[in-house]
């Protein structure tokens, strides 16, 4: 799991317990610092489960280019991407874990549905749009949400590349697409 962080103290304590109330235990949580000003690193140092890692990088990038960083230091098999801000429900790793797993070779993600709560608690939940093969969907449009819905393959993030830096935007659906 990767965490970019950039100043994000206000909901990392609850980001990170949703992930260590996670019902699938076999993961690993990176913790990229991207030269947080505020008290983001002194927060999430106060976890003491030691299947959480602390990067602080040695300058400030790009979100894509602290994940790609992020992805050099990760173990598994599997990536899953939580933005500093961002929640999962306790069973959302295990379930796909267990579809990833038993899907074939050429099957490169999975994602999931989310809600979005805003500022005054209000809940909007987005239903994925398609599932299946999506090749052609995602040549023309972004289908999936956000990237803290997805699960990937680690050999298949490095057969695309990571994430290109050089974009100036749509980098997610860039990466997704490859």
């Amino acid at each position: 799991i990767l965490m970019n962080c950039y100043n994000g103290e206000e909901y990392i304590e609850e980001s990170v317990q949703s992930v260590i109330n996670q019902t699938y235990q076999n993961w690993e949580l990176i913790f990229w610092d991207n030269q947080s000003k505020d008290n983001s690193g002194r927060i999430f140092k106060q976890f003491t489960d030691k299947r959480l890692k602390y990067y602080y990088a040695k300058k400030h990038t790009s979100l894509y280019e602290a994940r790609n960083l992020a992805i050099e230091k990760s173990k598994g098999d599997f990536i899953a991407f939580l933005d500093d801000d961002d929640v999962w429900l306790e069973s959302k790793l295990l379930k796909q874990v267990e579809v990833l797993s038993r899907t074939p070779e050429d099957v490169g993600l999975v994602y999931c549905w989310f809600d979005i709560i805003d500022g005054h608690n209000k809940v909007g939940s987005r239903k994925p749009e398609l599932e299946g093969n999506l090749f052609d969907e995602l040549l023309v449009g972004q289908p999936l949400g956000n990237a803290s819905t997805l699960l990937v393959k680690k050999q298949v993030i490095n057969r695309a590349g990571g994430f290109d830096v050089n974009l100036p935007r749509g980098n997610d659906g860039d990466f997704i697409r490859r």
